[in-house]
């Protein structure tokens, strides 16, 4: 069977076979990767839930030690974790991209360097939370509402200006490309930022403990992180979909390793 039949037959899969005594060709189906991924975040969306219901249903804010690990609360959970892999994940694409992309004399390199700066740092922000400095700045006060979590202020402004920089890149990629990497880029400041503000708010009024034992909290929570990993996963996509394209195989990306 050659390399071509091969990925077919593999469709919608990954798929490896021996290039030489000592590498291995992987072809990576961006689309089937993409199912994948959404599995995933099911699965930690079924665990948050399953733990969030045993809190409310026993009233205790730490269930058999798993709340902290398993919920999407904790900075430091295995969902941030996994966010913080993906997201870097798709910076090492971006890297390759910044590589194989030398379209307008260099400028599409550039923006697929920035990209990738943008994403290593959210990817060090997912497991260190280092946005929560700019809440610790001021004094919080349940008075402050939706700016309790002050970090979406200058955060905030910081997207659009990353959107104002990227904007004439954008508007060069393909269709395909252009118009998932928008779709995530909304998905995710909706969620990131435009969720935060009422759970912030929740919180400054009657606590985070007692706010993580009440099911709108659980779900605003629930929609703010999904939404963002999912985000990242059409990110990731887009991303590789791209790369196949510029490779000439459109649907599949090689990877050799040795």
């Amino acid at each position: 069977m050659t390399k071509d039949q091969l990925s077919s037959h593999c469709e919608g899969e990954i798929s490896s076979q021996s290039h030489s005594s000592s590498a291995i060709i992987y072809h990576i189906r961006p689309s089937f990767l993409f199912i994948v991924h959404c599995l995933a975040i099911l699965v930690l969306v079924l665990l948050h839930l399953g733990l969030s219901w045993l809190q409310i249903a026993t009233g205790r804010d730490h269930v058999l030690g798993l709340s902290s690990r398993l919920q999407f609360h904790g900075e430091t959970s295995i969902p941030a974790f996994f966010s913080a892999a993906m997201l870097l994940l798709a910076a090492i694409v971006a890297v390759v991209l910044a590589r194989a992309d030398v379209g307008q004399g260099g400028r599409d390199r550039r923006a697929w360097g920035f990209i990738t700066f943008l994403l290593l740092y959210m990817a060090v922000d997912e497991a260190t939370a280092i946005h929560e400095v700019f809440s610790n700045l001021r004094d919080q006060r349940p008075e402050d509402g939706l700016l309790y979590g002050f970090w979406v202020v200058p955060f905030g402004g910081l997207a659009l200006l990353c959107i104002a920089i990227l904007l004439p890149f954008w508007l060069r990629l393909p269709s395909a490309t252009k118009w998932w990497l928008a779709a995530a880029a909304v998905l995710f400041i909706a969620c990131a930022i435009g969720l935060e503000l009422p759970e912030q708010a929740m919180v400054a009024r009657i606590g985070e403990e007692a706010a993580r034992l009440r099911w709108d909290f659980v779900a605003m929570v629930t929609v703010e992180e999904a939404g963002e990993m999912l985000a990242v996963a059409m990110t990731l996509r887009a991303l590789l979909h791209h790369l196949a394209m510029l490779r000439g195989r459109a649907g599949t990306v090689r990877v050799v390793l040795p």
